[in-house]
């Protein structure tokens, strides 16, 4: 066996076990005198010739990690919750995904809990049976015929029976180095929302502040007057405080 064969066989046993890489292998072989294992193509060079060759050897393997992974709680007034689980799938290397698992893992002594769905396209996985007031974060992985994808960096934390986030926010200068925010509450997940928090930050250099209060709106002061800012809003309950909402528009303090 030449030493390029040698090459190719170890590439080869590692198909089932690795995702899609790209190994740049040089040989003094001719180009049609090597055979490649089943399932790695070596395209020939243009010549043909004996000299030194650069070909680039692609393994068909297991999905890329899924991304842009998010957790929000549902309702519960029990002591176990749901995690409701987006993501968005990776390439899946040649070889259709059936199947996405999530787990979530507690930081704050909560039980591990796992869900998943089947089939090529992603879709929410509902995590059951988390621990209500623990705090969470998920990751996914993504499986085809070959094996299971690397896991996913892990979601924002959430705490099971927290409120959603807020929605609708806006910004909107009341005096100089003020703020008023105003923002439409989300649902309180089984326990009774105690209070809203809103933070207002600059893109260019301002003062950061933040206020509290039980309802909408709430008015940030002592920002830094003509600098820009943009505000989130969290909610909280006996459980704990909702994810930061989306945040709102640029306005001059």
């Amino acid at each position: 066996m030449t030493s390029r064969k040698r090459r190719l066989a170890c590439i080869g046993a590692a198909v089932a076990a690795a995702g899609t890489f790209t190994t740049l292998a040089t040989t003094t072989a001719s180009a049609t005198s090597d055979t490649a294992p089943a399932g790695i193509t070596v395209p020939a060079d243009s010549t043909g010739a004996a000299a030194p060759v650069q070909r680039t050897i692609t393994v068909v393997g297991v999905p890329a990690a899924p991304t842009t992974v998010r957790a929000v709680s549902g309702s519960t007034t029990a002591t176990t919750g749901s995690l409701r689980v987006t993501f968005a799938l990776g390439v899946n290397n040649g070889i259709a995904v059936t199947s996405q698992t999530a787990t979530c893992i507690s930081s704050n002594g909560g039980l591990t809990r796992t869900g998943s769905h089947t089939g090529p396209t992603p879709a929410t996985i509902t995590v059951a049976a988390v621990t209500t007031a623990k705090t969470y974060t998920c990751t996914v992985k993504a499986s085809n015929a070959r094996g299971a994808s690397l896991g996913s960096a892990p979601s924002l934390p959430v705490v099971v029976g927290s409120p959603t986030a807020p929605t609708g926010v806006t910004a909107t200068r009341q005096a100089a180095g003020q703020i008023k925010v105003t923002f439409i509450s989300g649902a309180n997940n089984g326990s009774p929302i105690t209070g809203y928090t809103a933070r207002c930050i600059s893109s260019d250099g301002g003062v950061p502040n933040v206020k509290s209060g039980p309802a909408s709106p709430l008015t940030v002061v002592g920002l830094s007057a003509g600098k820009s800012y943009t505000c989130t809003v969290t909610a909280t309950n006996a459980r704990g405080t909702s994810p930061a909402s989306i945040a709102s528009g640029a306005t001059t303090a």
